[in-house]
């Protein structure tokens, strides 16, 4: 009795991916439940050879409403949150109703199949640091960045770091995903100008316009500092997110 008072409320999450006839005799998918909050749960569901497969979850209190994420295995909870990934909601309603919520089988195309098992992966760097006369430079930081630039932002994210050793050698192991939604991928990463590519823009952009930008009008104050630093060429805007 104690048991099933601790975990009133439960909800099943059943998976189909017989669509996917390439799958192999088994495959394994996330599924990730999102209260709106930091409190995530999931669970790693293998699929069997009809391509059925079944997630439950149980809470001890009444869930508000929830999210429910299917995405790659190898994903963390976080990026389940920003990745291409099949959802279905759970309005908090519905535990007003019942306390046992089983939700229509979440349907697998095989696209989705296809490139969840390629979004993220892991990558080696190796190489050498060695002086112009060929000796090798031991304990020299390495740190390898993915760097992206738009008009005249760029951003750069670190992926990862390791020191030479007496032979001048590194390795720097990151793993790296695509498929994100835009919008989280703009979001989370911090941009800044970069001068250089704004003196190669300047000639082609209409700097003495109120329609300084891409796509749309940037604020009145970013449009102000752009078009004085374009003239004057003498300092850098401050950077923005």
């Amino acid at each position: 009795m104690a048991e099933k008072r601790k975990h009133r409320f439960t909800l099943k999450v059943p998976i189909d991916a017989s669509q996917v006839e390439d799958r192999g005799t088994s495959g394994a998918v996330k599924v990730v439940v999102d209260p709106g909050c930091d409190d995530l749960k999931s669970k790693i569901v293998e699929v069997d050879r009809q391509g059925q497969g079944v997630a439950e979850f149980a809470f001890a209190t009444q869930p508000r409403a929830l999210r429910v994420l299917v995405g790659p295995a190898d994903a963390t909870e976080k990026e389940m949150l920003g990745l291409q990934t099949l959802a279905q909601n759970v309005p908090a309603a519905r535990w007003a109703e019942q306390s046992a919520i089983e939700l229509p089988p979440i349907q697998i195309a095989p696209y989705y199949w296809y490139w969840w098992l390629r979004w993220c992966r892991d990558f080696k760097v190796t190489g050498r640091i060695l002086c112009p006369d060929g000796s090798p430079v031991p304990g020299a930081q390495v740190c390898a960045y993915d760097v992206d630039w738009w008009w005249w932002w760029t951003s750069s994210q670190q992926l990862g770091c390791a020191t030479t050793d007496a032979s001048g050698a590194f390795e720097i192991n990151f793993r790296w995903c695509c498929g994100w939604w835009s919008r989280w991928w703009w979001r989370n990463r911090f941009w800044q100008l970069e001068p250089k590519l704004i003196l190669v823009f300047r000639p082609y952009a209409a700097i003495d316009s109120p329609e300084f930008g891409y796509g749309g009008r940037m604020g009145m104050g970013w449009h102000k500092s752009l078009k004085s630093w374009a003239r004057s060429k003498t300092s850098v805007p401050t950077k923005t997110r």
